[in-house]
C-alpha cells in the first residue's frame, strides 16, 4: 500500500510512519516541517520511507507535495498534521487568530484531501483516515474550543466525502484518540497530566504506539469499513 502521512516527523506521526514502514509491502511518504533533519535519519534510512519537508503555509511547498503525491500514486492518506494549537478561553481569541488557525490547521488538510479524492475517484479506489479527537464526543477541555471546532469541521466534511465518493470505492474513516503525552501537550503542568491519567478507567495514558497500531488495523480493513469514528481513549466514554 502506498501511504501518505502528514506530520510524520514526531509524536503520533512518527509512530505512524514506523508502524506502516514495518510492512515491507508498504511505501510511506511523510511530511514534516519543524522536526530537525537529524531526528529523521532512522526513518529515512528505511528503503520504503520517503520524507518530504513541507510547510503547509508555503504555496511552493504545498505545490511540491501535490506533485509528489501524484507521482507516488497514494492509496491511503492519513491526515495527521496539526501545525498549531493555541490553548486559551474562546473570548480571548481575536478574529484574525481564528482565521489564521483555520488556514493553518484545516484548509491545507482539506486541499490535500480534495486533490487525492479526485485521484481516488478516477482510480475507483482509495482510503482516507482523519486523526481527530475524542473531545468531539464529550465536553471539550477548557481552552480547546477552536481546536475542537476545527476537528468537528473535518468530522462533518468526512461524511460528505463518504456520500460523494463512496460509490467510487473510496473509504473514509476517523480516529478519535484521547489524551496523549506528545509535544502538542508538552506545556501542560505535570499535575494536570496526572489528573487526566487518573481519571481514565484503566489509569493509563494512551501512547502514540498504541494509536498507531489502531490506525494500521483500520487502514487494512476492506473498503466496506467506511464512515466509522473509532474512539481510542481507554473507555472514558461509556454508554450505560
Amino acid at each position: 500500500m502506498n501511504v501518505i502521512i502528514t506530520g510524520g516527523g514526531s509524536g503520533l506521526g512518527r509512530s505512524l510512519v514506523e508502524r506502516f514502514a514495518l510492512d515491507a509491502h508498504n511505501r510511506v511518504l511523510f511530511t514534516y516541517c519543524q522536526t530537525p533533519e537529524a531526528g529523521l535519519v532512522e526513518a529515512i534510512n528505511n528503503a520504503n520511507v520517503t520524507a518530504l519537508r513541507c510547510d503547509f503555509s508555503s504555496v511552493d511547498d504545498f505545490s511540491s507535495l501535490l506533485t509528489q503525491a501524484d507521482a507516488f500514486e497514494a492509496e491511503l492518506l492519513i491526515n495527521n498534521s496539526w501545525p498549531g494549537l493555541d490553548r486559551k478561553h474562546f473570548h480571548r481569541f481575536e478574529r484574525e487568530e481564528i482565521d489564521q488557525s483555520f488556514d493553518r490547521n484545516v484548509a491545507s488538510t482539506v486541499a490535500l484531501s480534495r486533490h487525492l479524492l479526485k485521484a481516488f475517484k478516477k482510480r475507483r479506489a482509495g482510503k482516507i483516515i482523519n486523526i481527530l479527537t475524542s473531545a468531539l464526543i464529550n465536553r471539550p477541555p477548557v481552552g480547546m474550543s477552536i481546536y475542537a471546532a476545527e476537528k468537528a469541521y473535518l468530522l462533518q466534511l468526512s461524511k460528505s466525502w463518504i456520500a460523494e465518493f463512496g460509490s467510487f470505492g473510496v473509504a473514509v474513516n476517523n480516529v478519535l484518540p484521547g489524551f496523549m503525552a506528545t509535544g502538542m501537550n508538552a506545556s501542560l503542568d505535570e499535575r494536570v497530566v496526572e489528573m487526566i491519567r487518573d481519571s481514565s478507567p484503566n489509569r493509563e495514558l494512551l501512547t502514540t504506539g498504541e494509536l498507531a497500531e489502531a490506525v494500521y488495523l483500520l487502514a487494512n480493513m476492506p473498503p466496506q469499513v467506511t464512515g466509522n469514528n473509532l474512539v481510542v481513549n481507554g473507555g472514558e466514554n461509556l454508554d450505560i
